[in-house]
């Protein structure tokens, strides 16, 4: 018979399965499909959906009684997730594949049982192909610049991130009283950007990315590359390749310190929702999935117990709690390219917002959309100052 240890493993399965596979779950599962927990020889067992569990005496569950379960096992096992759903791994099942393609965290893990996103650990799209484009470039002048490129993408991006929130909320007016950089964004230099980083970080937030953000130790960096970027700027095009490739070989390495402390920005997914379903108990939601340096978007569905803003960029946590980035950060058609690209705010005028699309080439281009009137009236208000610089 099975001891207190192996009941109380068996139970916290069951437990589980009606938190996380109930019938809100992507992957819905009745009780009726655990079977007893039995002796097994020296161990105890049970399946879940036909997929065997086998527990120790000790109450730990045995990876070898789960399919592909070394797979998931290293920082999972102490919630017992791969057990939940071990039925999921199993050779054939069509959420093996989806499960498959990722490096899961507890979290992660629990986010796909509930949401049906399997949460890649990829940064948002415009600094994933800047750091893609990098990669492919032989060490010279056009790396090195790339370099810079990566260096803003990422400043700008968790700015505009930043902007987002303080500029959603009922606190505008003081977020721009306090900020003096909001009142220089119709004409934002590298400057601005990296100002607007340090002040906004002062804001109080309950958002977990801002939370998060909050937390870096980055100035030194923020200042080394802003200097750097001033300096070749003053150069123009007068040094040598060599010059370049030395440089690059110099600060490649500040940078990729710099990626792996914003490694959480991997915990959220940029999306375009495009169209929802209210589905009962939940809401069918089809995404343009905005990670990763593939500019071929792909298309996923999803499941959220709340409603989703179509047609706007937003950023989502891991349960689902959106941040609209619009007009921030669009999916527009390029009228330079003629295909959708994703564009980040680059300045505004009484009617336009400026936008640079890193994808393209040469290095970016700039291009210009009427949604100057959904920025909040205090922000525009605040640029049309005399003293605004």
């Amino acid at each position: 018979m099975p001891n207190a240890a192996q009941l109380a493993t068996y139970k916290f399965v069951r437990d589980g399965i009606t938190r996380l596979r109930g019938l809100q779950s992507y992957a819905p599962l009745s009780l009726d499909e655990v079977t007893r927990l039995e002796d097994d020889g020296g161990r105890a067992a049970f399946r879940v959906n036909g997929a065997r569990v086998f527990i120790e005496n000790s109450g730990e569950v045995v990876d070898a009684g789960l399919p592909d379960c070394p797979r998931y096992a290293d920082f999972l096992l102490d919630k017992l997730l791969p057990a939940i759903a071990a039925d999921l791994l199993m050779e054939g099942n069509p959420h093996k594949p989806f499960l498959d393609i990722n490096s899961h965290t507890p979290e992660s893990f629990e986010a796909y049982l509930q949401t049906g996103i399997p949460f890649a650990k990829q940064f948002p799209f415009p600094i994933a192909i800047v750091s893609r484009k990098m990669g492919n470039e032989a060490n010279g002048m056009r790396s090195f610049f790339l370099l810079l490129d990566l260096f803003e993408v990422v400043i700008r991006f968790i700015v505009l991130v930043q902007i987002a929130e303080v500029m959603g909320g009922s606190q505008q007016t003081e977020a721009i009283a306090k900020n003096r950089g909001l009142s220089q964004l119709s004409e934002p230099t590298l400057g601005t950007w990296v100002n607007l980083f340090r002040q906004l970080r002062r804001f109080p937030t309950e958002n977990p990315f801002l939370k998060e953000i909050k937390e870096l130790n980055i100035s030194d960096t923020l200042e080394h590359f802003l200097e750097l970027r001033n300096e070749i700027k003053g150069h123009g095009s007068t040094l040598a390749e060599a010059y370049y490739k030395s440089m690059f070989e110099q600060h490649i390495g500040e940078i990729e310190q710099l990626l792996h402390k914003l490694s959480f920005l991997k915990h959220y997914w940029l999306v375009k929702p495009i169209s929802m379903e209210n589905d009962s108990a939940y809401f069918r939601v089809s995404v343009w999935k905005l990670t990763g340096g593939n500019p071929n978007f792909d298309k996923r569905n999803i499941r959220s117990i709340k409603p989703l803003p179509t047609n706007k960029v937003v950023y989502l946590n891991q349960k689902l709690e959106p941040l609209v980035l619009h007009p921030y950060v669009i999916l527009e058609m390029c009228k330079q390219c003629e295909r959708e690209e994703l564009l980040l705010f680059d300045g505004f005028s009484e009617e336009m917002i400026t936008y640079l699309g890193y994808e393209s080439c040469p290095r970016r281009h700039k291009s210009g959309y009427p949604y100057a009137n959904n920025l909040p009236q205090v922000l525009r208000e605040a640029n049309r100052r005399p003293d605004k610089k």
